[in-house]
């Protein structure tokens, strides 16, 4: 299983994620997508504008979100960059604890690593097919994730 074939669910499944946690936290904003954003990783950027709504990219996409009648608080930026760090953290463990990721320190690492994986189909094959299946089998994910913020948000709410 290629690489690309494993990274367009895995992105659009997590892009969903962000947009219904979004939605579902927020449910007053104006989220909208606004075109595409390079580079496609698993990290939130924030950027918060002058008429007190924010552009926001996340795994490729850019949006805008705006509220309707005042601008955004302190706490719903906090409250996006939770989410942001929560579906990013999840995004990686995923493929971590599948054998589909490999996590490096240094500059160094990287660099063994990138010549170990190019010079071995098998193991680049390996990785792919592990996370493919680590995408595959995670059935309602979108709804555990959307638990997980409101029990991070809202502790005592929840047994």
């Amino acid at each position: 299983m290629a690489t690309e074939s494993l990274q367009a669910p895995l992105d659009t499944l997590y892009r969903e994620m962000f947009e219904r946690g979004v939605k579902y936290c927020l449910p007053a904003g104006r989220l909208t997508r606004s075109g595409s954003a390079s580079p496609s990783v698993a990290r939130l950027v924030l950027s918060s504008r002058d008429d007190g709504g924010a552009d926001l990219t996340w795994l490729g996409s850019a949006y805008r979100l705006e509220h309707p009648d005042r601008a955004l608080t302190g706490n719903e930026t906090r409250l996006l960059r939770t989410i942001g760090r929560v579906l990013s953290a999840r995004y990686h463990a995923l493929l971590e604890s599948a054998g589909a990721a490999r996590v490096v320190r240094d500059a160094s690492e990287l660099s063994r690593e990138l010549r170990r994986l190019l010079a071995d189909p098998d193991l680049r094959a390996k990785l792919g097919d592990a996370g493919y299946e680590a995408v595959a089998s995670r059935h309602g994910t979108v709804r555990d994730t959307l638990d997980l913020i409101d029990r991070y948000l809202y502790p005592g709410a929840h047994p």
